[in-house]
């Protein structure tokens, strides 16, 4: 699944296919701060341990600094497809990948994909050495930018 959504996000960080794409925005999740800070502050609230609490306060911060965190990346965007979970993956009988309901695509950073997509696949209690393998792969892969 990795190289699959991979092969897709390569695709689509080339400038001449995503201009095929115009109508799908950017995602900008600074758009989307004073939700962030009302989800922090309800947490606050409802959270009765302090370490815990401090930790939603460093959180608060990290909002302020989306945009200008995001515009330090120096990552490209490309298409992803943003639920990218098991419910909306399957493979055929020909062993290919189909990747379907897309319709909360958006442009955005590739890792989107496959951190989500990892997070319903590893077991509760995986290693960080299986996180950092996948990552690794996935980073290869996008190193390479050899596959098609």
């Amino acid at each position: 699944m990795i190289e699959s959504i991979s092969i897709l996000h390569i695709q689509f960080e080339k400038s001449e296919n995503r201009a095929e794409i115009t109508e799908i925005p950017q995602f900008k999740a600074w758009d989307s701060i004073p939700l962030y800070k009302k989800m922090v502050e309800t947490a606050y609230i409802d959270e009765e341990n302090l370490i815990l609490k401090a930790e939603l306060v460093g959180v608060s911060s990290f909002i302020d600094e989306l945009e200008t965190n995001f515009n330090e990346l120096n990552i490209p965007t490309t298409l992803i497809h943003n639920d990218f979970n098991t419910r909306n993956i399957a493979i055929r009988s020909n062993g290919k990948v189909c990747i379907y309901d897309w319709e909360l695509c958006t442009i955005a950073i590739p890792h989107r994909d496959i951190i989500e997509f990892l997070s319903f696949v590893l077991p509760e209690d995986f290693s960080k050495h299986r996180l950092f393998d996948y990552l690794q792969f996935h980073f290869e892969l996008h190193a390479d930018k050899q596959i098609t």
